[in-house]
């Protein structure tokens, strides 16, 4: 049998809540949890949907998450564009419009950071390459806080190919480099762009690198190699609202 689709976490599962309340089909909730959630379990005895007082480790159990505080939903993830759809979304965009690739950023928890980051700013979407993108599954959903409702992830058959197609209809490609000449601050942001974010071990592959429009470092004391993968994505998103607004 099908492991049940869960998410877990307050932030996480009141997000499921007002962006897609028809999506929750149950939730598992503990005694300590429950003043937290009202909203919740309101909205599910409206809706007639069950729901149960459990402990902590049977929601470990349900979802395998083992940091859930004490609230579980079954529902599905959230829906996400095709690629074709986003990219030409992102090309027509009026108004700032930004969005984010992970090369090679693997780590399910980072992923979740992001998201949370990324929903912060207003991103349309973060983007990777079909089988290297983590799955979003509960730890990351929780991490996110919230932000996996707001932010779709979509899967891309043929990055280099995609990046570069939004390059030519004048979207900014901005690859973050910690050896890239120019910094951050010295790189021209359109009001559309995409940051290309690779993992801190190897950071973003020449086959994309070569896909950007630039690229870009983020300056500093030079006391360590490289800032984590989600910290980089806010100063690079924090510019770019600076300068263009959400």
């Amino acid at each position: 049998m099908a492991k049940r689709p869960t998410i877990v976490g307050v932030g996480a599962c009141l997000a499921v809540l007002r962006a897609r309340p028809d999506a929750i089909r149950r939730a598992w909730i503990t005694e300590a949890a429950k003043p937290q959630v009202r909203e919740l379990t309101r909205a599910l005895a409206r809706r007639r949907r069950p729901y149960r007082i459990v402990s902590g480790a049977e929601i470990e159990k349900l979802s395998g998450a083992m940091h859930h505080e004490g609230v579980c939903v079954e529902a599905p993830p959230p829906p996400a564009p095709a690629e074709e759809d986003f990219a030409r979304e992102l090309t027509a965009a009026a108004g700032p419009a930004c969005a984010v690739y992970l090369d090679g950023v693997q780590n399910p928890h980072n992923l979740g950071a992001l998201l949370r980051t990324c929903a912060h700013f207003g991103v349309r979407g973060v983007l990777g390459a079909a089988g290297q993108v983590p799955r979003l599954g509960p730890a990351a959903m929780r991490i996110a806080e919230g932000g996996a409702e707001y932010v779709p992830v979509i899967r891309c058959a043929r990055p280099a190919l995609r990046l570069g197609e939004l390059r030519d209809a004048g979207v900014s490609i901005v690859a973050a480099s910690g050896d890239a000449p120019q910094t951050l601050y010295e790189t021209d942001l359109s009001a559309r762009a995409v940051f290309v974010l690779g993992s801190e071990r190897q950071g973003v592959t020449p086959a994309l690198t070569t896909c950007a429009s630039a690229t870009a470092s983020i300056p500093g004391t030079g006391r360590v190699d490289s800032l984590n993968v989600g910290v980089a994505c806010a100063v690079l998103l924090g510019e770019h609202a600076r300068r263009h607004g959400l």
